[in-house]
């Protein structure tokens, strides 16, 4: 596996982890007492200060789970493969506007027969800029964008800002999802939210496996010059972590309002993570198992060059040929051994040929000497 291509699963995976960790952790914010009840609101904010959105919960009774949103073209998309499946409820304005993430029948039945309440959710997701509605665990949480927000107020400014245009359609709600006759929360009313988050515990974890697996390729990278054998067994090891993965989505959690968000989860997050920690322990097993003796080689040094990352220099060598013609001609070098090395020379190195047959590297010796056959060319 590819330096950049090993950084560019982990920049995947820590975005995707990022994100599936943000659906879970949602800190309420500030409380703002309006005449319409109590609300918290997060101003959520970037560099410099830069308004990227607000947050607003409510407290509502744990009776209903779900959440919606502006239809994208990815939801319209993932409903034309068949991949999502999707409530519609025959009003022709709601159903083109707003992505129904439930499949709880006492809300879905509600929503149908109330034209009030689909017109208090557009008047929150369209009219007041919002932009996703949530109900879990005894909240109802309204995410707005930043349209018309100024970078230069005060949060506080800006709380009440974001409530003067959403606490009363916002309140409204409330008390309409009040009014729904529902028992306390039971995961049986939505089995596919349940299986959905599985997986995308399941996702996150891989992820996190993931990361430390990078972090093992990036230990080992300058000594395994060799790939052969630990990259042919990572792809088998991710293609059969894929086909679980489909039969899971496809078979298990089947087309449902939840099932294209779990699919980018476990192609952002889950195989990425699998393809990384495969990498990651095979390249340690090949190494910590290795019982073969050293060999000591001398390889002919074609060129070298130096990187430079973050202000650190990186020193690189370009051999002709290690002993195993299948590794990757340029390694990176600590600075001792670059210095006293020149282009067209040779250097001494400790050889060994790695429990999985991959061929590392121990070590350098810049002492002088000809190059063997086998090493150089």
């Amino acid at each position: 596996m590819t330096t950049w291509f090993a950084t560019t699963l982990f920049v995947v995976i820590i975005f995707r982890v990022i994100a599936i960790a943000t659906r879970w952790l949602r800190p309420r914010g500030k409380l703002v007492e309006r005449a319409s009840g109590a609300f918290f609101v997060r101003i959520r904010r970037g560099r410099q200060r830069q308004v990227y959105g607000a947050r607003i919960s409510v407290a509502i009774p744990d009776r209903l789970r779900f959440s919606m949103h502006i239809e994208n073209m990815v939801d319209r998309a993932a409903k034309n493969l068949g991949v999502a499946r999707e409530w519609q409820t025959g009003d022709a304005a709601f159903d083109q506007r707003v992505f129904i993430a439930s499949e709880d029948s006492v809300l879905l039945d509600r929503l149908t027969m109330d034209a009030r309440l689909r017109a208090t959710i557009i008047a929150l997701l369209k009219d007041a800029n919002g932009q996703s509605l949530m109900c879990s665990r005894g909240w109802l949480e309204l995410e707005c964008g930043s349209q018309g927000a100024e970078r230069s107020s005060t949060d506080e400014a800006l709380r009440l800002w974001y409530l003067g245009r959403v606490d009363k359609p916002l309140a409204d709600l409330k008390r309409a999802l009040e009014g729904i006759a529902a028992e306390l929360w039971q995961s049986h009313r939505d089995p596919a939210l349940l299986r959905e988050r599985i997986i995308g515990v399941t996702a996150f974890v891989l992820g996190c496996v993931g990361i430390v697996g990078y972090l093992q390729i990036s230990d080992f990278r300058d000594q395994q010059v060799v790939h052969s054998h630990i990259d042919r067994d990572t792809l088998f090891v991710t293609l059969t972590a894929f086909g679980a993965m489909l039969v899971a989505l496809f078979l298990w959690l089947r087309p449902s309002p939840y099932t294209h968000r779990a699919l980018f989860d476990s192609l952002l997050a889950a195989l990425p993570g699998v393809c990384l920690a495969a990498s990651g322990n095979l390249t340690w097993y090949n190494e910590a198992q290795d019982t073969s003796l050293p060999e000591p080689h001398r390889v002919k040094v074609d060129s070298l060059y130096v990187t430079t990352h973050k202000r650190t220099n990186h020193y690189h060598l370009v051999v002709a040929r290690w002993p195993d013609p299948h590794g990757r001609r340029a390694v990176e070098v600590p600075y001792q051994t670059y210095s006293h090395i020149a282009a067209g020379a040779c250097v001494g190195i400790s050889w060994h040929r790695g429990a999985l047959g991959d061929g590392w590297v121990a070590g350098y010796d810049v002492g002088t000497g000809t190059c063997n056959g086998e090493g150089g060319r």
